[in-house]
C-alpha cells in the first residue's frame, strides 16, 4: 500500500467505473463525496492538466478495503472549447485523440509500472454518469427509446444537421443513435442545456463524469505534488489531497510517538518521516533537509533522463507540476522521507516537425515550450524579417544535395553559431527556393554581416548558380529554433531553485533571479583571472558580498529563522557553493560554464546525454551531503563557530560594526 490508509474516508463512498455482472475480486473505484453539496463538488480533482480532469480513486477489494489508491484520468474539451489560450485554435477532438495516445504511450514508457490498463485508453467509452447511492457507473439512458445517449462521431449526421464536424473542432454532441438525425442534438459543454434535457427521469440522480465520452487512463497515486515534498522537508505539514476547503489525510500510521531521553528524562517527540537529526534541533534539520531536498532533484532528472531515454523525445513543458511523489512503506527505524520517490506524471507531448527537407531533429509542443517561470529564454523565438543577400558559391558534388553559400546581412536581432535554422525564400525567376541553414560570423565580414551556410536540398543547381555574386534585396527570413531536451534541463534548473533555494520568505522568481546575477558574477571573476578554477570563482562571488548569504544561503532549506551566518557554520560552505554552482549550470546560456547554451544544444547526441553531466554532478553532491549525516556533527559545528569567531575578530568591521562576510 506504500504508506497509505486501507480505508475509505469517513463522509466519501468510492465509485464503481467498470461494474460487472456478478461479484469482482477487485473494483475500479473513483472517489465521492457521499452527500451532494460542499465546496469542491463531489469528485476529488487531483490536479487539471490542458484536456484532462485527474481524480482521486481507489481499487477496491472484495472486503471493500482499498487494495491501493489510484488518480483516473478523464479526458474533457469542454473548458478548452471557451478558451482564449494559447494554440486553442490548433485543437480538435482529432488532435487531442492523438495528443492522449501521446500522453499514455509516454507514461507507460516512463513509468510502466503505474499505468492500469483499462482499455479506454485508446477506445471512447459510452457517455456515463456517477449513481452514487448504489455505488457504480451508470449509462445515461433515453427513457422514450429505452436506448443511451451517447456522443455522436458520424460526420455526415452532423454535416446534415449544420452542427460542428466531431473530428475537426472541439464540439461534442449527445444524441440518441436509435433516432438518427431526427434525434435531439445536446451540446456537452451546454451545463443547462444537459440537465435539462439528459440528467432527467431515471438520470436526475446522476452526477455527471464523463458524458464527453473522452478517453481515460488509471495510474497508481502518488500522493503528495512535488512543491508540498520540498516543503514537508523544509519543515511544514502536509495536509493531504486538497477537496474544496478540506482535505483528505491518505497516510497510514502517520501518529507522533514519543520517547524519554537518557538524561533529564524529558520527553522527546520522534517524527516517524525524518531521521535522529531532528533531536539535535535546527543544525540537525538543516543537514537533513539539504541531503532530502538534494535527493528529491535527481530523482526527478533521473526519471525525466529515463522517460526521454524511452520516448527518444524531450517533454519541453516541465514544471514542478510534472512530478509528484510517492510514499513508500516505512520500515522499523526507516523514516518515510528517506523511502519517498519521485515520479512523473506528465511526460509532455511534444511531437516531432519536419522542417522542410532538413532532416535535424526538431520538436514542437501544442501548449507551447515551457511554462511560466519555469520557460527558457528565446531570444530567437519568432524572429523574422528582410535581409540582403549575396549567393558566393552553390555546390552541388555532395549527393544529399545543393549546398549554398552566402553572405547574410539584416538590421533584425539574429542568433549566429547557436543550434537555430534560419529559413530563407531565395527569389529565382518566377519563384521563391526555400534553404535551411546555419548563419555564424567571420572576422572579414562587413558590419551585420554573417555567413550562410544551407543544408543540402534537393533541387537542380542551375538556377543557384546563376545568381551566384547577384545582391539579393529583401529577402524573407525566418529563425527555427530546435527545441530539445535542453528545454527541460533548464527546467529543471529552476526546479532546483524552487527545491533549495525558496524557503516561503522569498519567491521562486527572486530566487532564480539573485541565482543568475551570481553566476554572471562569478564568470567575471574567471574573466579577471584566467586561472581560476569554477568552483574557486563561484566561492570568490559569493563570499565576496553579504548579499549572497542573506539571499541564497542554506537557511533557505528550512522554513524556520536561521541566520545565515550560522547556517554556513552547519552546512560547509564548500559544499554549499558546489551547489550553486550545479544548479547555475543547468540554466540555459546563464553564462559560458552552462551546460546547455541555447534550446536546441544537444550537441548532435542522443537527447537524453543533455542530462549526464548533471546527473552525475548531484549525484556528487548527494554523496557529499550523505557524508554530512555520519559525521560527528555536532562537534563540527562547535569547530565552525569558533573558526568563524575567529575569522571574524580578525577581520575589519563596516560602519555599523558588523563584520564582513567571507
Amino acid at each position: 500500500m506504500h504508506g497509505l490508509t486501507r480505508r475509505v474516508p469517513e463522509g466519501y463512498a468510492a465509485v464503481d467505473l467498470f461494474p460487472s455482472a456478478g461479484p469482482a475480486p477487485l473494483r475500479v473505484c473513483v472517489l465521492c463525496r457521499a452527500e451532494a453539496g460542499g465546496a469542491g463538488g463531489r469528485l476529488v480533482v487531483v490536479r487539471d492538466v490542458l484536456d484532462a480532469s485527474v481524480y482521486l480513486g481507489c481499487i477496491l477489494d472484495a472486503a471493500g478495503e482499498v487494495d491501493q489508491w489510484i488518480e483516473v484520468w478523464v479526458q474533457r474539451v469542454d473548458a478548452l472549447d471557451a478558451s482564449a489560450g494559447e494554440g486553442r485554435g490548433r485543437l480538435s477532438n482529432a488532435a487531442l485523440e492523438e495528443r492522449w495516445k501521446r500522453t499514455v504511450a509516454g507514461l507507460a514508457a516512463a513509468e510502466p509500472d503505474l499505468l492500469i490498463r483499462t482499455g479506454y485508453e485508446e477506445k471512447y467509452p459510452p457517455a456515463f454518469g456517477l449513481d452514487v447511492a448504489r455505488g457504480v457507473a451508470a449509462r445515461v439512458m433515453h427513457e422514450p427509446t429505452g436506448t443511451d445517449w451517447d456522443v455522436c462521431r458520424d460526420e455526415d449526421v452532423l454535416a446534415g444537421r449544420n452542427l460542428a464536424s466531431y473530428r475537426s473542432s472541439l464540439k461534442r454532441y449527445l444524441w440518441v443513435a436509435r433516432e438518427g438525425a431526427g434525434s435531439t442534438f445536446v451540446p456537452v459543454e451546454d451545463e443547462g442545456a444537459v440537465r435539462s434535457s439528459v440528467l432527467t427521469g431515471v438520470n436526475r440522480d446522476l452526477t455527471p463524469f464523463n458524458l464527453g465520452g473522452g478517453l481515460m487512463m488509471v495510474r497508481r497515486l502518488a500522493p503528495i505534488a512535488y512543491a508540498d515534498q520540498v516543503d514537508i522537508i523544509g519543515g511544514r505539514s502536509w495536509s493531504g489531497v486538497q477537496h474544496g476547503v478540506a482535505a483528505l489525510d491518505l497516510r497510514a500510521g502517520h501518529e507522533s510517538v514519543t520517547r524519554v531521553t537518557g538524561f533529564a528524562g524529558d520527553p522527546e517527540p520522534i517524527d516517524p518521516d525524518r531521521l535522529f537529526l531532528g533531536r539535535h534541533g535546527r543544525w540537525g534539520r538543516l543537514v537533513e533537509a539539504l541531503h532530502l531536498k538534494a535527493k528529491l532533484l535527481a530523482e526527478a532528472l533521473n526519471a525525466v533522463r529515463t522517460t526521454v531515454s524511452k520516448t527518444g523525445r524531450p517533454l519541453l513543458n516541465l514544471t514542478d507540476e510534472s512530478f509528484r511523489v510517492e510514499l513508500w512503506e516505512a520500515g522499523v527505524g526507516l523514516p518515510r522521507l528517506w523511502t519517498s520517490r519521485v515520479r512523473i506524471v506528465d511526460p509532455g507531448t511534444a511531437h516531432e516537425m519536419a522542417v522542410g527537407e532538413v532532416r535535424e531533429r526538431c520538436f514542437v509542443s501544442p501548449d507551447g515550450i515551457g511554462r511560466g517561470v519555469y520557460r527558457p529564454e528565446m531570444a530567437s523565438e519568432g524572429s523574422r524579417g528582410r535581409c540582403d543577400l549575396r549567393i558566393r558559391s552553390v555546390d552541388d558534388s555532395d549527393a544529399a544535395g545543393v549546398v549554398v553559400e552566402a553572405t547574410f546581412r539584416t538590421d533584425e536581432r539574429v542568433p549566429s553559431g547557436g543550434s537555430e535554422l534560419v529559413e530563407l525564400r531565395v527569389p529565382l525567376d518566377d519563384r521563391r527556393v526555400l534553404l535551411h541553414g546555419r548563419l555564424r560570423t567571420e572576422p572579414a565580414l562587413g558590419p551585420g554581416e554573417m555567413r550562410f551556410r544551407s543544408m543540402p536540398v534537393q533541387m537542380e543547381a542551375g538556377g543557384l548558380k546563376a545568381a551566384e555574386g547577384v545582391p539579393m534585396r529583401d529577402v524573407a527570413f525566418e529563425v527555427v529554433p530546435l527545441a530539445s531536451t535542453p528545454c527541460d534541463l533548464h527546467a529543471l534548473g529552476v526546479l532546483g531553485v524552487r527545491t533549495l533555494l525558496v524557503d516561503g520568505k522569498n519567491t521562486l522568481a527572486v530566487a532564480l533571479d539573485e541565482l543568475v546575477s551570481l553566476a554572471r558574477q562569478a564568470e567575471k571573476e574567471r574573466e579577471a583571472d584566467g586561472s581560476v578554477s569554477l568552483e574557486d570563482s563561484f566561492e570568490r562571488a559569493f563570499f565576496g558580498d553579504a548579499r549572497w548569504a542573506d539571499s541564497i544561503g542554506p537557511q533557505r532549506l528550512v522554513a524556520e529563522e536561521v541566520p545565515p551566518v550560522q547556517a554556513l557554520d552547519m552546512i560547509p560552505p564548500e559544499i554549499w557553493v558546489r551547489v550553486l554552482t550545479v544548479l547555475s549550470r543547468m540554466l540555459m546560456g546563464v553564462s559560458d560554464a552552462s551546460w546547455c547554451r541555447d534550446v536546441g544544444d544537444t550537441r548532435g547526441l542522443a537527447p537524453q546525454v543533455v542530462f549526464e553531466e548533471a546527473a552525475s554532478a548531484l549525484a556528487d553532491v548527494l554523496v557529499r551531503t550523505r557524508s554530512l549525516i555520519v559525521v560527528d556533527w555536532r562537534h563540527n559545528r562547535e569547530v565552525h563557530a569558533v573558526v568563524r569567531a575567529f575569522r571574524e575578530g580578525m577581520e575589519r568591521t563596516g560602519d555599523e560594526g558588523i563584520p564582513t562576510l567571507r
